[in-house]
């Protein structure tokens, strides 16, 4: 008998818990042709925001933001849905309305992509018929419609001018981390974010003008699950703007990420490769069927490999580094130093030098003091130079002129001038320099002269100091009947 009332006690609950579920459920309202005709009337033809031009790409949120008080206003009920790969900025869905079961979202975005400055105003607003996989055409509308800006009317000539003029290049590639691409993957062509950020970085550091703005407009290509992203040849589009105004755009070349595995000092070079296999499969989940040092970028980027990955046609590229590690050497001979980082020079780099007794070069004229010296790298017993700029620190004998003291280094035909800056260890003076190559070097004071022959001195700035561009509903319900069910039984 209890047997017999618990059950009919649970199948009660289960008719109750139906019917709350059928009250709670709002039927979608099927529409018609019509219905989208009388949507699409609703539209504004032209939309008014408080931005500048540069920031076009807030027009959608903005845009959709007024769409949906004018729809609320007449008594249609919608709802923002985030961005996919078929609405790529996102949309306005309507609320419980379908037109052959199909869900109706409202989205606009501005198009650049035709290089034309007046895409920046004139756009469409789309009525999308779709399941979220299909767009639907058969059941689809749309609406010119005009964006108006708060600086339209700024349009500077000089300024144009000024853009048009601008000399860019791209860059060969884009320095990233290894899990840069799995944390960056679904925000890849976008403004502002994943590889779109990289390059409108890139651009406004080079052009260095507080008044320019650089957008990412397109990228045509992908990951294609290799290691590095990139946009091809065609496919990178750039608009630039002066003072929030947009005066040029601009198709560039291909934008490449590589990523950078840094590899811990106490790793032998042996097992280098073996060591970053691991990062790269552990990061990716793939597997590894051929590592090599260099590659198509072998001689154009130092410390480049070759990786292919299994069931991908072409291979990736990374870059792999030694971990960086201060290094300061002296001379105990000379008292010179060096000071520099394991990306530079070696670990094991000798500093060799000697200082060179009654040293004379018809090129020095007119100078009260020198002193010089030869200064080498060695690394396993080789001399070698260093891959950049090390610093140098020669001590300044006592009682030697120190307001004009240069340094020289000896070429075949020349004398390439350092400046120095004086440094002061445990009362002891340094003149500091930096270099990028070892030979024969001079400590001067000039305070008796104006200047070196122009034609026998070459200032190292101008010779190396250009600059460097390489680079649901009831669920809750649910689950509590199911709980009340539960202690009944």
């Amino acid at each position: 008998m209890k047997t017999k009332v618990k059950f009919l006690i649970v199948f009660a609950i289960i008719l109750f818990a139906i019917c709350l579920l059928n009250v709670n459920e709002v039927r979608a309202t099927e529409v018609n042709e019509e219905y989208l005709n009388n949507l699409v009337n609703l539209l504004p033809d032209s939309i008014n925001l408080d931005i500048p031009e540069s920031q076009f790409d807030q027009v959608t949120d903005l845009s959709l933001d007024k769409i949906k008080q004018i729809l609320n206003n007449n008594n249609i009920q919608c709802s923002r849905i985030n961005e996919s790969n078929l609405f790529l900025r996102g949309g306005l869905k309507i609320d419980n309305t379908t037109i052959n079961g199909y869900d109706l979202v409202i989205t606009t975005s501005i198009n650049l992509n035709r290089l034309k400055r007046e895409n920046l105003y004139n756009t469409k607003i789309y009525i999308y018929a779709t399941n979220y996989k299909t767009i639907y055409g058969n059941y689809s509308k749309s609406k010119d419609v005009e964006i108006i800006y708060n600086n339209s009317n700024n349009y500077n000539l000089d300024d144009e001018t000024y853009v048009k003029n601008l000399k860019i290049t791209s860059p060969l590639y884009y320095e990233v981390s290894l899990d840069w691409l799995n944390k960056n993957r679904d925000t890849m062509y976008s403004s502002g974010k994943g590889i779109g950020k990289l390059i409108e970085d890139y651009y406004t550091k080079l052009l260095n003008d507080d008044s320019i703005v650089v957008k990412f407009i397109l990228g045509a290509g992908g990951a294609e699950n290799g290691l590095n992203q990139e946009t091809y040849e065609s496919g990178t589009i750039i608009a630039i703007f002066k003072n929030g105004i947009l005066y040029d755009i601009r198709i560039m070349g291909n934008e490449l990420t590589i990523p950078v595995i840094i590899i811990p000092n106490n790793v032998e070079d042996d097992n280098i490769i073996s060591y970053a296999s691991d990062l790269i499969t552990k990061e990716y989940n793939v597997e590894i069927s051929a590592f090599e040092k260099g590659g198509i970028y072998e001689g154009k980027i130092q410390d480049v490999y070759s990786v292919t990955i299994k069931n991908h046609e072409e291979s990736s590229s990374v870059i792999i580094r030694r971990e960086k590690k201060t290094i300061n050497k002296e001379d105990t001979t000379t008292n010179i130093q060096l000071e520099a980082d394991t990306t530079i020079i070696p670990e094991n780099t000798e500093l060799i030098t000697e200082k060179i007794e009654n040293y004379a070069n018809t090129m020095l004229t007119n100078t009260n003091e020198f002193y010089a010296y030869d200064i080498t790298l060695k690394s396993n017993g080789v001399k070698v130079q260093p891959n950049g700029k090390v610093k140098i620190r020669i001590p300044i004998p006592e009682g030697m002129e120190t307001s004009n003291l240069v340094v020289y280094r000896v070429e075949e035909n020349e004398l390439i001038k350092y400046d120095v800056t004086i440094e002061e260890v445990d009362g002891a003076k340094f003149a500091v320099f930096e270099t990028d190559h070892f030979s024969t070097y001079i400590l001067a004071d000039n305070s008796t002269k104006e200047s070196q022959e122009e034609n026998d001195v070459t200032n190292e700035e101008t010779k190396t100091g250009e600059k460097d561009e390489t680079p649901k509903t009831g669920t809750n319900i649910i689950e509590y009947i199911w709980k009340i069910i539960k202690e009944i039984i």
